[in-house]
Formats: structure tokens, C-alpha cells, sequence
């Protein structure tokens, strides 16, 4: 594997360049905004440091993607992968611990339930018809797992809407080639200010806390 090959991927995408997604790499501010909130509300959470440790897996997720749609090859795209799936395994790690109080065992399982599914999901989809999403199936599964098991009822429908925006983001991820006929651009950025807000909303429950655990 050469990891300068080039990769194109996406609609927005129809020559090699720095400024050839202008839309799909701009988008990513959403992440670097999200990032900045997270970290200048983490002094008043209830784990500051899990906080900014967040945050900064936020900016990393902002920065990989970015550079992968500024670039557009195979060692960007690597980037790219590793920055959310290690993003998705630090929420899920902490998540655990800091609302289900499982043991770190339990934890650590619930991380391989989520490396399992994604595995699954890349081998769903053997015809591209998800257009690389299903391996994000995995996660989303996961996010609908976490609603159903939040013991506080505010935070069951917290977390089920940020499952929902997750489903709604895979989505326009899917149908980005689909409608690159009739829109030049793609609609993969929406992808990313989805996910950009998404990974705020869910700073709110796992590490800010905003809903009382007693409440059922």
C-alpha cells in the first residue's frame, strides 16, 4: 500500500488538488468549533480532563478529515479512519464508566461490541451501494444500544437523538455519488456539520452530565 496514492471517493472530487472539495473540507470547522466548545465548558464539567481528552479527539476527527479531502490519498484516508474510530472508542469507554458504572471489563467488552459490528458492517455491503457508510453501522447500532440502556429517562432521549442525527448523517453519507448529477458538489459535507454537532451533543450527557442519574 502506497499511502500517496490518490483517492477519489467523492462527488466534490473530480481532479487532484488542494481546492478540490471546497465544500467537504470547510465543512470540517464544525468539528474545530465543536472541539473549542467542549473544551472552554470542560473547567465546569464533572471530569475536566475526560473533557478535554475528548475534546482534542474531536480536533483530531476535524483535522484528519480535512487533510484527507485537502490531499485525497491513501495515507490522509488511514488518518482519517483511526482519528474516529479512536474518537468513538473514547466516548464509548467513558460513556461506560461515567453513566453505566460498569466495571472496566465490562468496558473494555463493550469496546470489542463495537469493533465487532463495525467489522461486520465494512462486509454488509459488498456492492458499495451504502457507498462505504456501513462500516459506520456499527457505531450507530452501538449509539441505539446506549439510549436503551441510559438509566435516566432525559438521558435516553438524549442519547436517541444523537442516534437519530447519526442516521440521518449516514444517510447523506450514502447518497453522496447518488446525487452528484444533479448537484455538483455532493452533499458529503452535510455529512460532517452532522457529525460536528453530533459529537458537541454528546459531550453534553457523558461528560457534562446536564440530567440527574436518579430520574427515571
Amino acid at each position: 500500500m502506497n499511502l500517496f496514492d490518490y483517492v477519489d471517493i467523492y462527488c466534490e472530487r473530480v481532479a487532484p488538488g488542494f481546492w478540490a472539495e471546497p465544500l467537504n473540507l470547510l465543512s470540517n470547522l464544525f468539528f474545530v468549533g465543536a472541539a473549542a466548545v467542549i473544551f472552554a465548558r470542560s473547567a465546569q464539567t464533572i471530569h475536566p480532563l475526560k473533557t478535554r481528552i475528548y475534546a482534542a479527539s474531536v480536533l483530531a476527527v476535524g483535522f484528519a478529515s480535512a487533510s484527507f479531502h485537502a490531499m485525497a490519498t491513501t495515507g490522509t484516508l488511514v488518518a482519517d479512519v483511526v482519528s474516529i474510530a479512536l474518537c468513538a472508542i473514547y466516548f464509548l469507554y467513558v460513556y461506560t464508566g461515567s453513566i453505566l458504572r460498569y466495571t472496566p471489563w465490562q468496558q473494555a467488552g463493550f469496546v470489542m461490541i463495537l469493533v465487532v459490528l463495525s467489522w461486520v458492517g465494512v462486509f454488509i455491503d459488498p456492492n458499495g451501494m451504502m457507498n462505504g457508510s456501513s462500516a459506520y453501522l456499527g457505531i450507530l447500532a452501538v449509539l441505539y444500544l446506549l439510549a436503551a440502556l441510559d438509566p435516566d429517562r432525559q438521558g435516553k432521549r438524549h442519547m436517541l437523538i444523537g442516534a437519530l442525527i447519526f442516521t440521518v448523517a449516514i444517510v447523506f453519507r450514502s447518497f453522496d455519488m447518488a446525487v452528484c448529477p444533479y448537484h455538483s458538489h455532493g452533499i458529503h459535507y452535510i455529512w460532517h456539520m452532522a457529525n460536528g454537532y453530533l459529537l458537541f451533543h454528546l459531550s453534553r450527557r457523558f461528560m457534562v452530565a446536564p440530567f440527574p442519574l436518579s430520574r427515571r
